[in-house]
This record gives structure tokens, C-alpha cells and sequence, in this order.
């Protein structure tokens, strides 16, 4: 008689293996585990599930899918689904997926992934097919899920995510989500969404990352309205048509704004962050010299910020202002400027004596600052920088881990002879 590996398994072992189910390579699986250990493969131990878009493909193996969660569907809580666009299975949502998703009715955390359709060139069959295809509404198949608290859409573009004329009604019916994010890739704007997060009241984190391949901004008339919940709050490629509002977020704590570019006119930022007294964490990324103005505003209000202690800039460029007359928080304990074009290290961060994480990476750098911000630095990055003095690190008894990365003008040697000896070169 054969013996399973699982015979050997510890019970907590056993028990953790039993609790999560990858149809994409353990589906074959299942009926041994059943078989020999039918006291522990109770409904009641399935938590998580994850679907492949291979399983609809294969007719056999999308009936044991549905077989396995009628038995254990409901006792799953979390579930992650990857669906393909392409060719006959556009008609996935009408049919398996939505299936699928009613046979596990207590859901609390759903992630859907519909890659494949990005790639396909406008003027290829595939392309056409799909256009001419349904356009399945990914938010209607969604209503019954009552007890749905995250969710995670990541979406091709030829996935509707909800028609305008059912927002409404759908938003009252998952007003129970605390964690919402939209990630949508389309060549057609504007994306099929409005304004309706204001039904989301429970909402603590909001991301929306909407990227158009024809790189034109997307129009939303507000995206961020009264949410008095929310804590986390991540925008990408979003053009608003009236000013971005922070006044009612007061308890926000983490703010991202990127992905906005030359092309996109007239940028609405917002002209102040006071009100956000609880915000810790701000990232600005991926801004254009036209708009750099308009962000330097933006940061100096963050010096007003009791609670600042993580500032990161990345991937932009800051024109011929460079960092004059920038300023930063006193209690900064990370500060990440990265790919900015720094041609020194700004002196400005000579004062921040709460430091523990700095990173510099991908500049043209030559060396560090003096200062007291050395003392309780921890993690330093200098990735890509054209280094050639690292003296100064001997004033940074406290650093644990330095990247470098490739050094033309200098030895690793030399740079170790000043640090710390717990300190780790990478």
C-alpha cells in the first residue's frame, strides 16, 4: 500500500497544509488527502482558495473545482481568482466564475486577477474577438458576498468593472468593505466607474491604480469624497476635474499620489495637508518638472504634520529648482529620495536627528553629508551613486545595513575600515 507523505506530517503541520488549497497544483491531491485523513479534511478546516484561469479551461477540471466547493464552500474566507480574457473563455464571468463565487457565500477576502488580455495588439483577431465578446460586470457577480470585507480587483482591458447605470445599487450592497483596490489597464477612457465610494462609509483603504496604454490621464470628477473611515488612501494615474479634497480625511494615515505626467493639464493638487493631523506616511512619485511647483507646495505643508515620520519622493524630476528652499519634517524617522536627480546630498537632511532609514539610490551623489542625522541612521541605501568619500559614515555608530551596490571609485575595503563592525554591506 502506498504511504502519503502526509502520513509522516506533525498535526499543526498537517493542519496548516489542510487549511489552504491551490487548484493550479494540488487539485489532484484533494481525494487522497480526504481519503486518508477524513477526521481532519472536515469542512471546517478549508480557509483559502486559489484558482487558476487553467481551470476553466479544462472542462474536468472546472467540474472538480465546483464538486470540491459545493462541499467546502462555505467555509471559505479567502479566495484569489486568476481569469483569462482570451478567446472563448471571455465568457468566464457569465457562467464559471460567477459560479464559483456563489458557492462560497461567506467570503471575507477576494482577490480577482485578470492579466492576459494586456498585451494583445489593437489590431489583432484576439483583440476584435474580445471587443465584439460580453463584457462581463465584475462588481454584479459580487452582490451576494454580504460579509465581504477585502477586496482586490486587478483588471485587463476588456473587463467591464461596473456599468454606471448598477453603481449605486452595488455600492449599497458592499457597504460593508473595508479594503478596496481597482487596478485597471484599458484603451478606451473613461474607466466605468464614477463616484460612488461615498456608499463605502466603512472604507479604511482605498487604492486606485488606473493606467490607460494610450496615456491619456483618466477623468474622474472627485475620487476621493467624504470617506470618514479612511486610513489608507493610494492614487495612480488619477486626473481630477476639481481640486483633491484631504479636509474631511482626518484620520489619515497614509497617503501615495504618482503616475502623474507632463501630458496631463492643469493638475489639480491639493494646496494643504494640515488638516490630516494623523498622516505618517506620504509618497510622491512619478511627478514632471512641469508640475514640480506645485508639489513643492505640497511638501512644505508636510512640515506642519505632527505625526510625519515616512517621506518618500521617487521617480521624478525635479527640474532647475532643485531642493532649494525644501524642507523637511524635524521627526522624519525614513526618508527616501529616489531617482530624483540629486547631484549632492541635500543639506537640508543634516538636522533630522530622529533618522533611521535613509535612501539616496539612484543619483548622481559623490558623497555624504556631515551632520548629527548620522547618529541613529540604521538602514542607508546608495545604490547607483558615483561614490568617492565615505569618511563620514565613521560618525554612524548605529548603522546595521548599507547598500552600495556597483562602485566605480572606490573598494568595498576602504568603505569597511569606517563602519560599524555589526554592519552589513550589501
Amino acid at each position: 500500500m502506498d504511504v502519503s507523505p502526509l502520513d509522516s506530517c506533525p498535526p499543526d503541520v498537517l493542519l496548516q497544509i489542510l487549511s489552504r488549497v491551490d487548484f493550479e497544483t494540488r487539485l489532484t491531491s484533494i481525494p487522497l488527502v480526504c481519503k486518508r485523513w477524513k477526521g481532519l479534511a472536515h469542512s471546517s478546516l478549508w480557509r483559502d482558495c486559489k484558482i487558476c484561469h487553467r481551470d476553466y479551461a479544462d472542462t474536468l477540471k472546472y467540474i472538480k473545482v465546483r464538486q470540491w466547493l459545493e462541499r467546502y464552500g462555505n467555509a471559505i474566507r479567502t479566495m484569489e481568482m486568476s481569469i483569462s480574457t482570451l478567446g472563448g473563455l471571455h465568457q468566464a464571468w457569465s457562467g464559471g466564475a460567477a459560479i464559483l463565487l456563489h458557492l462560497t457565500p461567506h467570503l471575507q477576502s477576494l482577490s480577482i486577477h485578470d492579466y492576459e488580455g494586456y498585451f494583445l495588439a489593437p489590431d489583432s483577431e484576439d483583440f476584435a474577438a474580445a471587443q465584439r465578446g460580453m463584457r462581463p460586470q465584475v462588481l454584479a457577480c459580487l452582490t451576494h458576498l454580504t460579509v465581504l470585507r477585502h477586496l482586490e480587483l486587478d483588471l485587463g482591458p476588456f473587463t467591464s468593472i461596473l456599468s454606471q447605470s448598477r453603481e449605486t445599487e452595488v455600492m449599497c450592497l458592499l457597504s460593508g468593505l473595508e479594503s478596496l483596490t481597482i487596478k485597471c489597464f484599458t484603451r478606451k477612457p473613461p474607466i466605468e466607474l464614477s463616484t460612488n465610494f461615498a456608499y463605502l462609509s466603512r472604507l479604511t483603504s482605498l487604492t486606485l491604480h488606473c493606467t490607460n496604454l494610450n496615456g491619456r490621464p483618466h477623468k474622474l470628477q472627485n475620487p476621493i469624497p467624504h470617506l470618514p473611515a479612511i486610513q489608507h488612501l493610494s492614487l495612480h494615474g488619477i486626473l481630477a476635474q476639481v481640486p483633491l479634497s484631504f479636509g474631511d480625511l482626518c484620520y489619515l494615515h497614509s497617503l501615495s499620489l504618482s503616475g502623474f505626467h507632463e501630458r496631463q493639464p492643469a493638475l489639480a493638487f491639493p494646496a494643504e495637508l494640515s488638516s490630516c493631523r494623523c498622516l505618517t506616511r506620504v509618497v510622491l512619485a512619478e511627478m514632471s518638472d512641469r508640475t514640480v511647483r506645485q508639489w513643492r507646495r505640497l511638501c512644505q505643508s508636510l512640515v506642519q504634520l505632527p505625526a510625519l515620520q515616512d517621506l518618500q519622493i521617487r521617480d521624478t524630476c525635479l527640474g532647475p529648482l532643485g531642493l532649494e528652499a525644501w524642507e523637511f519634517h524635524p521627526k522624519l524617522k525614513s526618508l527616501t529620495m529616489q531617482k530624483v536627480g540629486l547631484m549632492s546630498c541635500p543639506a537640508e537632511i543634516s538636522d533630522l536627528t530622529e533618522l533611521t532609514h535613509l535612501d539616496l539610490s539612484f543619483n548622481s551623489i559623490a558623497g555624504l553629508q556631515t551632520g548629527p542625522y548620522l547618529r541613529r541612521l540604521r538602514t542607508l541605501y546608495l545604490t547607483r551613486n558615483p561614490l568617492y568619500y565615505m569618511g563620514h559614515l565613521a560618525d554612524a555608530p548605529s548603522l546595521r545595513h548599507l547598500k552600495l551596490g556597483y562602485m566605480p571609485f572606490m573598494r568595498i575595503a576602504d568603505v569597511a575600515a569606517v563602519l560599524p563592525p555589526a554592519c552589513r554591506i550589501e
